[in-house]
């Protein structure tokens, strides 16, 4: 097996296996979903809500894990760009000396991000419209988070039907979104793995 069969082999396996886990973590989504529609326990309303929250943080993990691999084997960024992709940002300290650490980016913002690189990586057009109403649920469901993760009564542990419903929309918006990228990039990544 010769090296460029062997890097598309290796390309091959971990796109799929990045498309595996985001896989894996629809399933769980699309199991909490029916959960909170059965049962609307305080509880399986909070679960509920972390899930999502979980799903959206791999999506926009494993998104831009893949705009790294394409762009590895065909580069489409520019290095501040592949470092802001790693999460990673530099600061120079009070001794001159520049220091990496950890890029702190907001959810929404984030998944703005994540779908732009995939979709300019695999030279498709980006699937996530921020004028559709389940882009605004996402940012409600945005604030629904930081409420429950940061709550200041009790209060702010109970989730409201409304607050599920946006919830429930700007997950499957994001799923959907991912579902039309991936449909998309299917052929766009043969394109790449064949060398073309």
């Amino acid at each position: 097996m010769t090296d460029k069969e062997s890097g598309r082999q290796d390309f091959e396996s971990e796109l799929n296996d990045c498309f595996e886990a985001l896989q894996i973590m629809i399933g769980d989504v699309d199991l909490a979903t029916n959960l909170v529609i059965s049962s609307r326990s305080w509880s399986d309303m909070r679960s509920f809500a972390r899930t999502m929250f979980a799903s959206f943080e791999v999506t926009i993990y494993l998104l831009k894990q893949v705009a790294l691999l394409v762009d590895s084997y065909q580069p489409c960024f520019q290095e501040h760009e592949r470092m802001i992709l790693r999460d990673r940002s530099y600061s120079v300290n009070s001794r001159g000396v520049i220091e990496e650490k950890e890029a702190r980016v907001a959810m929404k913002a984030s998944m703005l991000l994540a779908f732009s690189a995939a979709s300019r990586a695999f030279g498709v057009e980006n699937p996530l419209d921020t004028s559709k109403k389940e882009w605004e649920s996402f940012q409600i469901a945005i604030k629904i988070r930081d409420r429950l993760t940061h709550p200041k009564k009790s209060k702010d542990l109970f989730l409201s039907p409304q607050e599920i419903d946006h919830l429930v929309q700007s997950g499957r918006y994001i799923i959907e979104c991912f579902y039309k990228l991936a449909h998309k990039s299917n052929s766009a990544a043969k394109m790449i793995n064949s060398g073309g």
